[in-house]
Order: C-alpha cells, then structure tokens, then sequence
C-alpha cells in the first residue's frame, strides 16, 4: 500500500481495452509490485475518454488522473490514440484555469506486452500525485454563474465592429472564379432558410458561384470540411479566427495544406447566432435585411428589428486582435493583415483575464456550473475540425 499518513490516494485510471489494460494485466501476472492508489476503469480505445470524463472524475474527489492508450500508429481503430492526444494536451493546459494542478493529470502509452514499463508509469505517477497531496475538492463548492464584467461593455471590442463588408463581395467571386477549374471544390457560404441564416456552400461552377455570400452572419467555421476532401485540391472561404483551425490541421497533418488554397476578405466580426434567435423570437418570414455600419434592420412579420453587433456579436470577436490573416493564399481588401490592425501579442482578453482574479474557490464554483450544463449533445465536438 502506498503511504501518505497510512492512506491510499484516490487515482482514477482509463485504460485501453487492446492495449494498457493489456499492460497492466501482464504486470499482475508477472507479480511486479505495483501502488494499490489506482481505480482502473477500462475504455474500448483512448480515443473514446471526453476530457468530462477527467474533470467530472476531479469534480467527485479524483486526486490523480491517468489515462494510457495504444502507442501512436499502434492503435486497435487505427487513429483513436490520436484524437486522444490531441483532446488531452489542450485538456493539461486547461486544468490550471478551472484551479487543478495539471501534474495531477497524466496521458501515457503502454503495449499489451510491457507490464514492465505499466509498473514504471503507475509507481513514478502514484509517487508525482503522493508528492502533491489530497486535492482541493470540487464537492464541497456550490456551482455558481458569475456575471462576466466585460458583458457589460460589449461595445468596447479590441477592433471597431462593422457588419458592412470591407471590400465588395463581387471582387472575391471574381477571384474564385478566376481559379475555380484548379479546384475539385471551393467551400464558402451561402444563403439558408433566410437571409439571417446562412449554410455551407460547396462550389463547382459559376451557378454555385453565384450564390456566395460574407457577412456578419457567417459564424460557422468552414475548416471542419477539409478532412472529409484529403487528397483533392480544395478552396476554403475563411475567417482570421478560423485559419487558427487549418494551420493545426496541418500540424496534425490531417490535411496536405499544399491542396489548400484560403481566400477571404477582412472580417468585421460575426453574430452570436443564439442571441439573434432570441432578439427575433418565433417567425414566420423576414421581408428584408438592411445591412448599415455595426447594425442589421430585419423586417421580421412586418415589424423592425435592430441587430446590433456590439450587442449581438459573438464573444470572441470583442476579444479579436487580428480581423485579417496574412496565412491566406488569396485576400482580397488589404494585402496583408498588418495593413488592418497590428496584432499585440501581449493583449489578455478580458473574459480569460476575469477568471484568472478569481481566487480558487470562485474559480471551482464557476466552472462547476459551467460544466454542469453539458448535457453531451456533442456539438463541442462536431464543430471542432480537431475532433
């Protein structure tokens, strides 16, 4: 038995069904001493743990978590170790932001075959985990919502909002269409049920061309296509923001980003498309849509309504520095993103900088009540072009 005060710490464990729970049960068998602190709970595949699964573990008392999958190109379902790494690096540098030490949180690899190597791993993670103690406990906090100081003053974004376009749409058609035969498709967006609803938009000639649109109400990041056309030469409509989403497809080498080509124009932010739906309720039809600097006239069943951006505009383009990437192959409205706004490395966006003057309770309180609305519809995950 481990010894801290004479008492076990209480280390969860997901283990690999083909693989790390191999290694384990190899290590019984061959007698090696392991810590007794470790709760296993087997998994079909690494790929398979949801970060909740960790933090709803450190939420009920965990003191340690340790997850340990296939090595990677080793995986029984070919890519899920993966998936599993990816989810589990950005989850380790989350831990600090909801007040977890995130040395008390491991992911590993361990084959069926080294019951020697699982017995390193559990001990040198048990000792880690005994060397920091009982964990603050979640249990105790009440779940709390906090007001966001910055909701306040939403007007007051890092770059002017602007909902008109920066540069007329008809040259970026003309642009596509200039190079439209290179491509096996061009993504973009276009226009849904109405105008204040727009879909993706998969361009092969000039009539598919014809039905683009840019605007404040493309909030949908394109870039969780482009695995679906690996191997063919692609054209993607993007946002600043959502080049962030290709350059880690291409990191990750989910992607050839030399069949990729990015056009775009300079964004003058997006809706929140959840708060539009509130401020127009139930409706029936929308007569017309009035684009004029930071606000949208809607005519919905005959009566105006006034979307304004610094309002209605979705969190992150308050917190924008950069309304233009110069990683795109094709812009059209500025040469290079400096030529709109320099981007400062040094700003802290006011939502991340809120959270962080939280002392550790508050922090647990509300990132319990934040977590506790996940009802796992998985939309995180079918929006994000990682997952």
């Amino acid at each position: 038995m481990s010894d801290l005060n004479s008492q076990e710490l209480r280390i969860v464990g997901f283990l690999c069904n083909w693989c790390s729970y191999g290694g384990a049960d190899t290590a019984g068998v061959a007698r090696a001493k392991q810590p007794t602190d470790l709760r296993i709970i087997r998994v079909p595949c690494s790929g398979r743990v949801d970060p909740l699964f960790i933090l709803k573990a450190f939420f009920n008392g965990a003191d340690g978590v340790l997850v340990s999958g296939c090595h990677p190109r080793d995986c029984h379902y070919s890519s899920g170790n993966f998936y599993a790494r990816r989810r589990l690096e950005v989850l380790k540098h989350f831990l600090p932001i909801l007040g977890i030490d995130s040395k008390r949180f491991e992911y590993t690899w361990v084959s069926a075959s080294e019951g020697q190597r699982w017995q390193e791993v559990v001990t040198k993670f048990t000792d880690q985990i005994h060397e920091l103690g009982r964990a603050q406990t979640f249990a105790q906090v009440e779940a709390k919502a906090f007001d966001l100081p910055d909701l306040a003053s939403r007007a007051q974004s890092v770059l002017p909002l602007n909902c008109g376009l920066l540069d007329p749409l008809d040259k970026l058609k003309a642009a596509i269409a200039e190079r439209l035969a290179d491509f096996d498709v061009v993504i973009g967006w276009q226009k849904g049920r109405d105008d204040v609803h727009v879909v993706p938009l998969f361009i092969h000639d000039q009539k598919d061309l014809d039905r683009l649109v840019f605007g404040p109400f493309n909030a949908q990041n394109l870039a969780t296509y482009l695995t679906e056309y690996k191997g063919k030469k692609v054209g993607l409509l993007v946002k600043a923001c959502d080049v962030r989403s290709v350059v880690e497809l291409e990191q990750e080498e989910l992607i050839d980003r030399s069949s990729v080509t990015l056009f775009t124009m300079p964004c003058g932010g997006t809706f929140d498309l959840g708060a539009v739906q509130d401020k127009l309720g139930r409706y029936e039809t929308i007569s017309s849509v009035e684009i004029k600097d930071t606000t949208v006239k809607v005519v919905v069943d005959g009566k105006d309504v006034v979307l304004d951006l610094a309002k209605e505009a979705q969190g992150k383009c308050l917190s924008c520095t950069c309304r233009l990437s110069n990683k795109s192959d094709v812009i059209v409205g500025a040469e290079k993103a400096q030529d709109l706004q320099p981007y400062d490395p040094n700003y802290v966006p006011r939502e991340l900088a809120f959270v962080e003057s939280l002392s550790l309770p508050e922090r647990m309180s509300f990132w319990k009540w934040q977590l506790e609305r996940c009802i796992r519809c998985g939309a995180c995950r079918n929006s994000c072009p990682m997952c």
